[in-house]
């Protein structure tokens, strides 16, 4: 079965401090397995000790290519915990590059996108799926079998997708792992999603902002 996910965002649960946060976490999660020590202990508030799904991403600074992008859509961690798994992950387990040396610490930028649990979405007919993505605000997964690719929600606006634009894509990358012919969703899921990036070192200083969105390329990876 073919699934679509929309992740809905809200930009109401998560302040930026939260971000700021959520991307130190990461941060140290990667200095850490680079450089084969234990982790700093973060002191986090209440909502970060809730199960919720998480991904990280990393960019090439300063040229912006993805270097890395794992994450958990599902809420089988703790916040702090899912972002730590997957900065670590996204940093020397995505299968799609090379892991991480500790020489590029200060050539990357490290993202974080906080999703809430997921609600299921229904449409009686496969053309009526666009009238259900906000572009912008929503993110696409798409699973067949044991293959899966998620779409967060920055995809649409980098590469000037329209609804239907960003639910082909997402199809057209399952359809390619597995050598098979499409089966159109009807029904899906509903998250929200809150995103942060922080600058790499070398850019003066590691400041953090909010994002709308995952993946700069397009497309990630779950464990």
């Amino acid at each position: 079965m073919l699934r679509c996910v929309c992740l809905f965002s809200t930009w109401m649960r998560y302040a930026d401090s939260d971000g700021e946060l959520a991307v130190q976490i990461a941060c140290a999660a990667i200095e850490a397995r680079l450089l084969g020590r234990s982790m700093r202990p973060f002191e986090v508030p209440a909502r970060f000790e809730e199960k919720t799904g998480a991904f990280v991403t990393l960019n090439s600074h300063p040229d912006g290519e993805l270097r890395g992008c794992i994450g958990y859509p599902q809420p089988f961690f703790p916040l702090a915990k899912t972002i730590e798994k997957a900065a670590e992950a996204a940093a020397t387990d995505d299968p799609r590059f090379p892991p991480m040396r500790p020489d590029e610490l200060d050539r990357v930028t490290v993202e974080v996108s906080i999703l809430t649990p997921p609600r299921l979405i229904e449409v009686k007919k496969p053309k009526e799926m666009p009238a259900h993505v906000t572009i912008g605000v929503d993110g696409l997964s798409i699973a067949q079998g044991a293959y899966r690719g998620i779409l967060l929600p920055q995809v649409a606006i980098e590469e000037n997708f329209d609804a239907a634009d960003f639910l082909s894509l997402a199809r057209r990358r399952v359809a390619r792992s597995r050598h098979s012919g499409l089966h159109v969703p009807g029904r899906g899921l509903r998250r929200s999603g809150s995103a942060w990036a922080c600058c790499a070192p070398e850019d003066g200083g590691g400041a953090c902002g909010s994002l709308e969105g995952g993946c700069s390329s397009g497309a990630a990876w779950t464990p």
